[in-house]
């Protein structure tokens, strides 16, 4: 026997159209993550030049070198295409 259908209010809520939105809002999270990441790029690569740069030995600073590192990467690659 089918089950009978949900009302109007509770249907937009059903596990089978929260999967969408869920979706829907980790792409527009990334979108926005990778955004501030060129942003905050640009504002670094547009700064003052600095003469001489001290190269931090810590740990926590290779996130940073890793990140700066992938960005050339991929700005290299696009302007090969």
């Amino acid at each position: 026997m089918p089950r009978p259908a949900p009302p109007r209010a509770l249907a937009k809520w059903t596990p089978e159209r929260a999967w969408p939105f869920l979706t829907d809002l980790a792409v527009f999270a990334t979108v926005i993550a990778a955004f501030y990441g060129v942003l905050n790029i640009a504002q670094y690569w547009m700064g003052q030049a600095t003469p001489s740069v001290t190269i931090s030995h810590s740990l926590s600073a290779l996130p940073f070198y890793a990140f700066y590192s992938l960005v050339r990467l991929f700005l290299a690659y696009v302007l090969s295409l």
